[in-house]
C-alpha cells in the first residue's frame, strides 16, 4: 500500500508536470517518501527478516518505487527508467514463497500509473532531443521500450480502447491521450534501437532481476511481433 501510494503520487505529478497544485503535490511526494523509507529502514534492520523478505514482492515494490522517487527527485532518468521495469517486467518469484509463478512486482492495476511515468519521461526527452537522428538517446532501453508497449497493450485492452475490448467506450479525452502516449512510446523504441543498438537482451543485472534472459529467437520474434492490437480511436 506505501509503495503503490507513491507511485499513485509520482504518476499523478508526471501527468499535471505540477502545473497545478505544485506544492501540495510536492509536499504529499516528501512525505510518502518518508513513510516508505521509514518503513524500509525498519525492515531492513532487522537481521533475522532481511534473508526472509528478499524475494518478497511487496518489499521490493517498495524498495524500487522509493528509488524511483528519489532518482526522479535528483533528475536522474536513467535510474527511474531502469527501476519502472523492475517493477513491470515479469520474472520468476521464488519457489518458497509463491511457488515459482511468473509475475510482476507490481500488481496489474497500478501499470498505468507505470506508464504514465515513463511516459512523461519519453515525452521530455523527445522535446529535448537535438541534432542528428543517429545522435538520438533514450533513457529506457529495447528491452524496456519493448515492456513498455506490452503493458501498454494490455492496459488499452482494460480502458477499452482496443476494439476486442468490453465495457464502454473510452471517452475522446482518454483516447487521445493514449493514442499520444503510445506514439510516445513507438518514438522512444525507435530511439532506443538508435541508441542502444537493435537486441533487446538485458544485463546481466536485469536477467538476475528477471528471472533470466531470453533467448536469440524470443528476441527476434519480440522485434518483428506486431506491438499493438488493432485499436479504435475515435474519428
Amino acid at each position: 500500500m506505501s509503495a503503490n501510494s507513491l507511485i499513485v503520487l509520482l504518476s499523478s505529478a508526471a501527468i499535471t508536470n505540477f502545473s497545478k497544485n505544485a506544492k501540495k503535490q510536492e509536499k504529499e511526494i516528501t512525505l510518502a517518501i518518508k513513510a516508505a523509507s521509514d518503513l524500509l529502514e525498519g525492515v531492513m534492520q532487522d537481521d533475522a527478516m532481511v534473508p526472509v523478505l528478499k524475494d518478497h514482492v511487496g518489499i521490493n515494490l517498495l524498495k524500487y518505487a522509493s528509488d524511483i522517487a528519489l532518482s526522479d527527485a535528483k533528475g536522474d532518468t536513467v535510474q527511474v527508467a531502469t527501476d519502472i521495469i523492475h517493477c513491470i517486467g515479469e520474472r520468476q518469484l521464488s519457489e518458497e514463497n509463491y511457488g515459482g509463478v511468473v509475475s510482476t512486482f507490481a500488481d496489474p492495476k497500478m501499470y498505468s500509473n507505470f506508464l504514465h511515468i515513463a511516459f512523461a519521461i519519453l515525452s521530455k526527452e523527445e522535446l529535448s532531443e537535438e541534432g542528428p537522428r543517429e545522435d538520438a538517446t533514450c533513457d529506457f532501453t529495447v528491452h524496456g521500450m519493448h515492456i513498455l508497449m506490452m503493458r501498454l497493450t494490455q492496459v488499452l485492452f482494460w480502458e477499452g480502447i482496443a476494439c476486442s475490448s468490453p465495457g464502454p467506450a473510452p471517452t475522446q479525452g482518454k483516447a487521445d491521450y493514449f493514442y499520444a502516449m503510445r506514439l510516445a512510446f513507438s518514438k522512444g523504441l525507435m530511439r532506443a534501437i538508435i541508441s542502444h543498438g537493435p537486441s533487446s537482451t538485458p544485463t546481466v543485472e536485469e536477467s538476475e532481476k528477471e528471472g533470466g534472459e531470453m533467448t536469440a529467437e524470443e528476441e527476434l520474434e519480440l522485434m518483428l511481433s506486431p506491438p499493438f492490437p488493432r485499436l479504435a480511436w475515435p474519428a
